[in-house]
């Protein structure tokens, strides 16, 4: 849209009454560009650089061999050829931005439809997890990952009864810096109550 306008100004300076002295196009917008207060009667120049940007400077060395007859014939028909390509662009965007918005709508219905069979999904996976843990803690251990141990590094003297989460223990004699320990190997077996020797 920007080279048409660009372009639309040209066609308006190659017809500017004031400019005829001046032959070559570049010319001409450089006139313009150097005494903007001399041509008042002009419309304001789209924004760009002095001597235009690439395209246009590539523009004047192609043409600045015309008469300013047909310089004018392509000048408007290059501004034609430029909108007409941004009229393609645009309906191009309008018709992707349909088809996007059309395709997400099918997407969004697809998905609504299964909803309900998502979510049940989901609550089938929610009971079937806590189905398996509930298994696994019924198995039980072979030996307790960290099985209950007392540390006792003065005397224990002879009697005392060492009681654990399932099972007892009598101390037959004094002992001193000793460690008791739980152990159940497994469900099946009785738990009891293990001494070692403890030193720090």
């Amino acid at each position: 849209m920007k080279e048409h306008e660009i372009f639309k100004y040209l066609l308006i300076l190659l017809q500017c009454k004031d400019l005829t002295k001046t032959q070559s196009l570049a010319g001409k917008l450089r006139a313009v560009e150097n005494t903007p207060d001399a041509y008042p009667g002009l419309p304001l120049k789209p924004e760009f650089e002095k001597g235009g940007p690439p395209f246009l400077r590539e523009f004047f060395d192609e043409t600045n061999t015309l008469d300013l007859e047909f310089l004018e014939h392509q000048v408007r028909e290059t501004a034609d050829v430029k909108y007409g390509m941004y009229r393609a662009a645009v309906n191009a965007s309008r018709r992707h931005h349909h088809e996007y918005e059309a395709q997400k709508m099918i997407v969004l219905e697809k998905v609504e439809k299964k909803k309900a069979d998502i979510m049940k999904k989901e609550e089938n996976i929610k009971k079937l997890m806590i189905r398996k843990d509930t298994l696994l803690l019924s198995q039980g251990y072979r030996t307790q990952p960290f099985p209950p141990a007392v540390k006792v590094k003065n005397r224990v003297q002879k009697g005392t009864v060492v009681t654990g989460q399932k099972a007892r223990l009598a101390v037959a004699q004094d002992i001193f810096g000793v460690k008791f320990t739980e152990i159940q190997k497994s469900p099946e077996e009785d738990p009891f109550i293990t001494i070692e020797g403890f030193y720090e």
